[in-house]
């Protein structure tokens, strides 16, 4: 108990030094040996020093602990970022610059290094919505179409609903940011099932339209039987009765049947699954889908209903029922990340504890 309560203390202390950009307090610390080396976890938060003033934008201290052997990739415990993954998610362009520059000077130095979700620094960069942090992260190296488990940058700034990002991105990619989705089988370990989604499916389901002419516009060569072939029934739900975002997919001639098919399927469906909630998430009926989580508790929505074995989250996922997701962050209903968690979820919810991050220095965020 004494031993928690001065780690606690001692934590408390490194943290305002940080902070508040003193230095000074910060030099006369590790001269004390309160704390073991430069490069040392700081008690329970598994941040270093130099994680800590990437957090705080505090870059006279981040330059003196470069100058003192402080690693850039030097990784935190609990969800492998290193300084360079913080810079960039909380949009300091200064002190990422510094530490751009400083392991171009480190020829062994793994500048891009991935943390546990496979993201690297331009993934937060595009989290953070920040186009300057985004192109000095190119200009370094950082990679413009990584793949990780919440996708590719192109598909967070899908996800953030920033028109200007998703151009300058897959500007910047060319026609490979459409087909990641489909050629990548080495990524499936770690992506899960993407249901196939390229950036074009993940626009239209969130009802971007102008993301989705962009990107069709810009790469006609695109083969479209990759979009009709990679759409699921369910999937397409959310657009049955927006015809501007049926025709990137199919014909005039074509959408009619199209319609019957999702019709038939989602009949089929709500036979399947007699319940309330089943049968509100197949109507994408917010109002009623809400009532009956009130109802019957938040827990209901991670029970499986045998047969079939699917839970109504699960179901939700299927049919891309995006404004159930919001409402779900809005009440901070966020379900447990794991690395079985499906890419649609993952996708969606990538930042719902942001907020969180930066008050409670807890860097577990996206883990």
């Amino acid at each position: 108990m004494f031993k928690q309560e001065r780690d606690r203390k001692t934590q408390d202390v490194w943290v305002a030094s940080v902070q508040s950009g003193d230095l000074k307090s910060v030099q006369n610390l590790l001269s004390q040996k309160v704390m073991r080396e430069i490069n040392a976890p700081i008690s329970n938060l598994g941040l270093t020093l130099l994680h800590l003033s990437a957090i705080f934008n505090q870059v006279e201290i981040a330059a003196w602990l470069l100058e003192n052997k402080a690693k850039i990739d030097k990784k935190e415990s609990t969800s492998g970022k290193t300084a360079l993954h913080m810079a960039a998610y909380y949009g300091h362009r200064d002190i990422l610059e510094l530490l751009l520059k400083h392991s171009e000077e480190l020829p062994d130095s793994k500048t891009f290094v991935e943390d546990k979700a496979k993201c690297r620094p331009i993934h937060y960069s595009c989290m953070h919505e920040n186009r300057r942090a985004t192109e000095l992260l190119l200009k370094y190296g950082d990679e413009p179409n990584a793949l990780s488990r919440i996708g590719t940058p192109l598909d967070i700034a899908i996800r953030k609903k920033n028109l200007q990002l998703a151009d300058f991105l897959s500007s910047n990619v060319g026609i490979a940011c459409l087909q990641s989705a489909f050629l990548s089988p080495e990524y499936e370990d770690y992506l899960g099932i993407r249901n196939n989604m390229s950036p074009v499916h993940l626009a239209a389901v969130t009802g971007q339209k102008e993301i989705a002419e962009m990107l069709l516009r810009k790469f006609p060569q695109f083969p479209s039987y990759y979009l009709k072939r990679d759409w699921k029934l369910q999937q397409l739900l959310p657009i049955l009765e927006k015809d501007q975002l049926l025709r990137f997919l199919y014909t005039t001639e074509e959408i009619p049947q199209v319609i019957e098919s999702v019709r038939e399927y989602v009949k089929n469906m709500k036979s399947t699954y007699s319940s309330e909630i089943f049968q509100a998430i197949m109507d994408l009926d917010l109002n009623r889908a809400k009532k009956a989580v009130q109802q019957e508790g938040y827990e209901m929505l991670t029970t499986q209903t045998i047969p079939p074995s699917l839970t109504p989250f699960e179901l939700a996922e299927l049919v891309c029922f995006t404004a159930f997701f919001d409402w779900l962050i809005e009440k901070k209903l966020i379900p447990d990340f794991s690395f079985q968690t499906s890419f649609f979820t993952r996708w969606y919810f990538m930042e719902a504890d942001r907020d969180a991050g930066k008050r409670e220095i807890n860097p577990s965020f996206l883990v």
